[in-house]
């Protein structure tokens, strides 16, 4: 419970720090976007707070590049030389 307001209270307090002053110069794409990483960056607080497993990024590029690198590997390896 303490770290799920502790989340929710740094989001707040960020919000309340930053969100006036674009408003006030309107700038209301800075603001938006400003917006929607907040809520992004909470919930991904939040999810970790209550222990939720999150994917990691580099498992996604092992995923996508990996063929690629081992075929590569297996280009440029030497003709006389022993791998595994």
């Amino acid at each position: 419970m303490w770290p799920i307001l502790g989340v929710l209270s740094a989001a707040a307090l960020i919000l309340l720090y930053e969100a006036p002053g674009l408003r006030r110069s309107r700038r209301y794409r800075e603001l938006a976007v400003f917006l929607i990483l907040l809520t992004l960056g909470t919930g991904a607080g939040l999810a970790q707070a209550v222990d939720f497993p999150l994917p990691n990024p580099l498992d996604w590029m092992n995923y996508l590049f990996g063929p690629a690198g081992e075929r590569l590997d297996k280009v440029l390896r030497l003709p006389g030389e022993l791998g595994g």
